[in-house]
This record gives structure tokens, sequence and C-alpha cells, in this order.
């Protein structure tokens, strides 16, 4: 797809249809046996955007091993990224 094109999204992201399902070919569904709620996970990366409108509210006060950055920031996006794919309401693994 170029400039001023449309992109067909799946309907189900790839990192989600993967998770739910051992076996190949995917199946293009998501049908997690639980929801993820009272969950804690740690992410051991450059640091989660506490701010971020898909995590806001989901992200607990943490700790940056990175001299002068606040854990609750991620100043390399990757943190954030990762958090994300566990616990974003709209695309991680953990909705709820």
């Amino acid at each position: 797809p170029g400039p001023g094109r449309d992109v067909e999204l799946q309907a189900v992201p790839w990192h989600l249809d993967r998770v739910d399902q051992i076996r190949l070919p995917l199946d293009g569904r998501y049908n997690p046996p639980r929801t993820g709620r009272n969950v804690l996970v740690y992410v051991a990366d450059t640091g989660v955007d506490a701010w971020h409108p898909q995590l806001r509210g989901r992200v607990a006060r943490g700790y940056s091993a990175v001299p002068r950055e606040k854990a609750t920031k991620d100043y390399k996006s990757h943190g954030t990224h990762c958090a994300g794919i566990v616990a974003a309401p709209g695309y991680g693994v953990a909705k709820s």
C-alpha cells in the first residue's frame, strides 16, 4: 500500500491469534480461556508510558534501572510496546 491507499487490517492481530493455539495454520480467531483479571505482569524493559491511552490506569509504579529515567515514562517506546502486547484492552492478551 502506498499513500492514499486503504490498508486492510486483520480482524485479529497476529500476536493474539498465535497466543491462543498450539498448532498451525492460524485460525484467525482469539479465544482466550481467561481474561487476565487480577494478573500482575512485570515488564523489564525501557520503562512503560503510564499515560498511554491503551495503558492508562493499568500501570503501577515501578523501578527503572536506567539512570535519570522514571519507570512510568518510556523514553525509547519499546517497554510501552511490550506492555501493550500484554495488557492493552484493545490489542493485548490480558484485556481485563
